[in-house]
């Protein structure tokens, strides 16, 4: 059974979860923001093997904990190849709010959409949702769905340079509200939600 933590950092408020297997004792990062390697430290987890980072987009405040995550544990990064132009931009946007960071290694591995990956008996599918950013991705498994900034708790990830509100809509309407409605979502900002309270409720992202 794989157990969901989360940290809530940062002027920007972003989730990072950290996704423990403790019977297998395996570990995956997802979207770490800042002080994500000190979260670790105080889980007190033991002899869990951290295996990679899964990056659902590539907006620099939920990857300011990367850097050290990947130095202390040398994992191997996972991202959409179409977000790679805005991963490139990580030391400059976060320079933009005072953070001094280097530049980011190059991503280990590029996902596509339907891609699955193995971790211990466990599947993850990777669905690409582009709109919030063109490489966006939610990342599902047993009935659980990180969404990222894609959909969030009765909203979505806002519009700004490289993104597309309608195309988010259409990602959303498409290929994650087909999913089950006790889907959980466990998004980038904010708190927990399900997609059938997401179907109900979330007026932004109606496509009338």
């Amino acid at each position: 059974m794989v157990s969901v933590f989360k940290s809530v950092t940062g002027i920007f408020v972003e989730n990072t979860y950290f996704l423990v297997n403790k019977e297998e004792k395996w570990g995956v990062i997802v979207d770490p923001g800042q002080h994500a390697l000190q979260f670790i430290e105080r889980l007190e987890i033991k002899e869990i093997n951290w295996k990679a980072v899964f990056l659902t987009h590539a907006h620099f405040d939920h990857l300011l904990g990367l850097s050290e995550i990947v130095e202390r544990h040398h994992l191997k990064v996972y991202l959409h190849e179409d977000d790679l132009f805005i991963y490139r931009k990580f030391r400059r946007k976060s320079a933009k709010y005072g953070y001094i960071k280097e530049d980011l290694s190059t991503p280990d591995c590029f996902w596509k959409d339907g891609d699955t990956i193995q971790m211990g008996t466990t599947v993850f599918k990777i669905i690409h949702t582009p709109g919030h950013t063109p490489g966006s991705v939610c990342i599902y498994w047993d009935n659980k769905l990180l969404t990222g900034d894609t959909l969030m708790y009765h909203s979505i990830g806002k519009t700004e340079t490289y993104s597309s509100l309608e195309q988010n809509k259409k990602s959303v309407f498409q290929k994650l509200f087909t999913l089950p409605n006790e889907t959980i979502i466990f998004p980038g900002h904010q708190k927990s939600s399900t997609i059938g309270e997401e179907v109900e409720y979330n007026t932004q992202i109606s496509l009338k």
